[in-house]
């Protein structure tokens, strides 16, 4: 889906959950017994998961109003801070946000709104939502049937067929493909129902999530229930800009140490760049705050749902594995794969392209590893540092 650009003289980190906060609702995880989730919580630290950076209560939930002095139903005084983000996150899409900063005093990133969707710079072409066809399944029904002899799907949907005939979810809207393959989910043009199992990114958002500060790799999110290995998460969304605006933003960015730029890059061939470009820095959601990690729970997918213009996939976030209540979500910022063979690697002297649904970054040549690109993973595999 996006893909992390390098530019040879821009010290940039793709730092989609350095610098925000997670999303929490406490519904399954509100238990009479705060013993299990303690439980859980060990069981992570010895997969080096990372589970709750910052002390998580069961009575952490959002706020009912934004007062100067608002108190949470657990008798709680919400912080200033925490506060300011409540106010940032109000109307958000999907269930409750929770967010959590036992840390220090930080609020939420300065001259940032939260937005469900992507918007569109005014000098990217939005696609017509009539440059597509529709599938001619029965309405109200799935566009797949399994066969009961040898368990393969037969189907003349024609959305299937745009994913040579390989369905990419289960009949519980879970991913079953293949990584690095793209999504084409039913659009309007279809005549197959909401309950279609072809239609899962454009339900949005179904998972409680959680917004927290580390001690030391700034905000993180994490899971508030149990989520099923290829369940949806979440989109990566923000501002959607051409190519130029990128390099010129990225340039721009340079003593931040941070950068939001996800390319568009599924369709691309391995020596072109993107046209567009998301970013997320100013305009974004909950996704903007997810960490790195060497061992990362999270994939990214390049989907088509209204349109079918490959400069202008959207990013879909689905889970690699089962993730525990209180796992932190991560994705690997630099994997070093080819967007569709994801076990070979591209190493392009100068300007390295991963495509593999990544972040624009890069650093100049130095025998010095900036602090911006150390990793603090923790994991059994940790490379030591983000990008190399």
């Amino acid at each position: 889906m996006a893909q992390p650009y390098v530019s040879d003289s821009i010290l940039s980190t793709p730092n989609i959950g350095n610098s925000s906060s997670p999303i929490l609702v406490d519904s399954e995880i509100d238990s009479s017994d705060d013993e299990p989730l303690i439980q859980i919580h060990n069981e992570a630290k010895t997969k080096n998961l990372s589970p709750k950076a910052s002390g998580y209560a069961k009575n952490d939930e959002p706020p009912d109003s934004f007062e100067s002095t608002t108190v949470l139903s657990s008798g709680k005084v919400l912080p200033p801070n925490v506060l300011e983000f409540y106010k940032i996150l109000k109307g958000a899409k999907g269930p409750p946000i929770t967010v959590v900063n036992n840390v220090d005093n930080e609020g939420p990133p300065p001259n940032f709104t939260y937005i469900d969707d992507n918007i569109w710079s005014p000098d990217v072409p939005q696609p017509s939502r009539e440059a597509v066809c529709g599938c001619e399944c029965s309405d109200g029904q799935s566009c797949f049937v399994p066969d009961p002899d040898n368990g393969t799907i037969e189907s003349e949907c024609l959305c299937m067929d745009l994913q040579s005939s390989v369905m990419p979810y289960d009949s519980n809207g879970l991913l079953i493909t293949e990584s690095g393959s793209s999504i084409y989910e039913c659009n309007h043009m279809c005549s197959c129902g909401p309950d279609c199992h072809m239609r899962v990114v454009q339900k949005g958002r179904t998972v409680p999530l959680r917004i927290f500060k580390s001690k030391n790799r700034g905000w993180g999110v994490d899971a508030m229930t149990l989520i099923k290995k290829g369940q949806f998460i979440c989109e990566y969304v923000g501002e959607i800009i051409t190519y130029i605006e990128a390099e010129h933003r990225l340039s721009s960015e340079v003593e931040l140490g941070t950068s939001y730029l996800f390319d568009l890059d599924s369709e691309v061939q391995e020596h072109e760049f993107s046209d567009f470009t998301i970013d997320a820095r100013h305009y974004g959601n909950i996704s903007r705050f997810i960490n790195h990690s060497c061992e990362p729970n999270i994939e990214i997918r390049a989907v088509f749902i209204e349109h079918w213009d490959k400069r202008l996939h959207r990013l879909a976030l689905f889970a690699r594995r089962d993730i525990m209540p209180g796992e932190e979500l991560a994705f690997d910022y630099n994997p070093g794969r080819k967007f569709i063979d994801s076990d070979s690697d591209l190493n392009h002297s100068e300007n390295l392209v991963h495509k593999n649904n990544m972040p624009r970054s890069g650093q100049k040549a130095s025998t010095t590893i900036p602090k911006h690109f150390i990793c603090y993973c923790g994991t059994a595999s940790c490379r030591g540092k983000i990008f190399t």
